[in-house]
């Protein structure tokens, strides 16, 4: 799951999204084990650096309701989510 800023789109209008592009928060199931970017596409924080989420457990749903909250308030990407990096 990916939120960030749309870089480039093809020629239907098709979002064409790179691993490369920015973000502001990205949960990866791939390469495994389950990391999160968080503003940056480094470093890849493990589960275990991080305190508060379940990666494995938070759907999509819930995910992108929180994008929404990110998107109409002020409250930071780490107090949406209910985390913290340790």
């Amino acid at each position: 799951m990916h939120y960030g800023p749309i870089v480039k789109r093809g020629e239907t209008g098709a979002i064409e999204y790179d691993r490369g592009d920015p973000v502001i928060i990205r949960i990866d199931t791939f390469p495994e084990p389950v990391h999160l970017h968080l503003r940056s596409d480094q470093p890849h924080l493990s589960q275990e650096t991080i305190e508060g989420l379940d990666l494995v457990s938070i759907g999509v749903f819930d995910f992108v309701a929180r994008i929404f909250d990110h998107r109409q308030s002020a409250r930071s990407i780490e107090d949406l989510f209910g985390f913290r990096i340790t």
